[in-house]
């Protein structure tokens, strides 16, 4: 089994009679799933390869690569949310890259974007987690070393009923993003012109007093103070 607590990564077995070793490291960073909890990738400080990583782990609905790094080793989970013979370990997909912008070129073209602030508005939703029920999830690392990732739902992005196999949902990830971008930022700056518009207003305005133009009968025009509350009759 593989368990990450304390800043520190355990290879151990659940085998209360094994003579394998427990093994533990030091991490340097790690990302855990936030929806199905398991260990995404991890880096830290020590040795280990595949050979000794098929004793600790049997868990086969779940694959992960092994290799060294600057001089310490990483774990990273190769199949989370694909789909295989046994079906998905998880609803999200893990894009490629660190950092919330690098992982969204991962998946679109971001080249043919020509308004940087639609993307820029997108990154922040992403970063504070608004994007969750779009299909789109942050994850930090819990080691505070490395930048963020990004996992995505493909079947709550491309939600249409135009895509009925998954090859399909794949070819069409990107410009589905990139149209959730679009509808984000026209969403919420509506919204925010709407409320700028009322706070001119009121601004804009003195509601203590207004000066009305009123004709009597006599045809003489009299400029006449009124508070806010107040009414008159000629």
């Amino acid at each position: 089994m593989i368990k990450i607590k304390d800043n520190r990564i355990w290879f151990y077995s659940e085998d209360v009679n094994s003579e394998l070793p427990t093994l533990d490291f030091e991490l340097i960073s790690a990302y855990i799933c936030p929806y199905c909890k398991s260990i995404l990738s991890a880096y830290f400080v020590g040795t280990i390869n595949e050979k000794i990583l098929e004793y600790y782990w049997r868990n086969t609905s779940r694959e992960y690569q092994v290799g060294t790094i600057k001089g310490g080793s990483y774990i990273q989970q190769s199949n989370h949310g694909e789909d295989t013979y046994r079906g998905k370990n998880c609803i999200y997909k893990t894009a490629r890259g660190r950092g919330i912008e690098n992982s969204l070129k991962a998946l679109c073209d971001l080249g043919s974007l020509h308004n940087t602030d639609i993307l820029n508005n997108f990154v922040k939703a992403i970063e504070s987690g608004e994007t969750k029920d779009l299909g789109l999830l942050v994850v930090n690392d819990m080691c505070q070393a490395d930048a963020p990732i990004l996992l995505y739902d493909i079947d709550k992005i491309c939600s249409s009923e135009q895509y009925e196999w998954n090859y399909e949902k794949e070819e069409h990830l990107g410009e589905e993003i990139k149209k959730l971008m679009e509808s984000y930022y026209k969403s919420t700056h509506s919204s925010d012109r709407i409320e700028r518009q009322a706070t001119d207003l009121v601004e804009g305005s003195n509601p203590s007093e207004c000066v009305p133009e009123y004709t009597r009968l006599g045809g003489k025009k009299k400029k006449i103070r009124l508070a806010r509350t107040q009414a008159t009759l000629f």
